[in-house]
């Protein structure tokens, strides 16, 4: 009796110890393409993977107004809260099919600009790693 309660208790032990092993992830940076399609799918997720305050800053008018101080008159800066955000950011698909979207690396993380081909409009959304995990940080409206 002693011997079966040994055998049982060793495969006991050895079952744990296995399922304990396989159980551990190495964690790695999240993929971009994989947040970014969950970000603009999932209101909840979105709104926890902006970086409060958002600061969202729209310049209309002349391109040679953005170089001079005094002219300052154009650009108008907001910065949101996640209670003062007044909707979720939108997708590409949710704009109309004359605007386009490009995705480009920077130095800071991940810029994706959605614009109307040769037109005066862009915008560009800067997303930057925070932890191994992407976050929007500022958005940029050109609208001239």
């Amino acid at each position: 009796m002693q011997n079966k309660t040994n055998l049982i208790l060793i495969i006991v032990i050895l079952f744990a110890l296995l399922s304990c092993s396989g159980t551990k992830k190495i964690s790695s940076i999240e993929d971009f393409k994989s947040f970014n399609k969950k970000f603009y799918n999932d209101s909840v997720f979105q709104y926890n993977r902006i970086l409060f305050p958002l600061e969202i800053v729209e310049h209309l008018g002349n391109i040679k107004e953005l170089s001079t101080s005094d002219q300052k008159s154009n650009i108008d800066t907001k910065q949101f809260t996640k209670k003062t955000l007044p909707r979720t950011i939108r997708s590409i698909n949710q704009y109309p099919d004359t605007y386009e979207r490009k995705i480009e690396k920077t130095q800071t993380g991940i810029d994706e600009k959605i614009y109307i081909p040769s037109s005066g409009y862009i915008e560009t959304r800067s997303f930057v790693l925070e932890g191994k995990k992407w976050y929007l940080r500022r958005v940029f409206i050109l609208n001239l």
